[in-house]
């Protein structure tokens, strides 16, 4: 059976180029699967979010799994500034597939 996962489908389209390292074989699975949430995603998702990964499951439904840095958040009420802050989370969303 075939990953569900598009990070390990794109690893394994790559093995077949056995001159390139894992680690550039990783840095370019994350970069192609960025520029895909990019392309699709790019006037309805924030600027700070990037794509990590994409699971299709059983249900025929896709997985996205993003994740984002935030330094500093705005009050909608007040506007005031809050401490800027590093902090990396992971969201996800989905997506019903065809039913065929």
């Amino acid at each position: 059976m075939e990953s569900s996962l598009i990070s390990d489908r794109i690893m394994d389209f790559m093995e077949q180029y056995g001159s390139i390292t894992v680690q550039t074989k990783r840095e370019l699975a994350a970069g192609t699967i960025e520029i895909v949430g990019n392309f699709f995603y790019e006037f309805c998702m924030p600027s700070s979010w990037h794509l990590r990964d994409i699971k299709r499951t059983d249900n025929h439904e896709f997985v996205f799994y993003w994740i984002f840095h935030t330094e500093q958040a705005v009050c909608p009420e007040c506007k005031t500034v809050s401490q800027n802050r590093g902090r990396y989370r992971v969201a996800y969303a989905r997506f019903s597939g065809c039913s065929a």
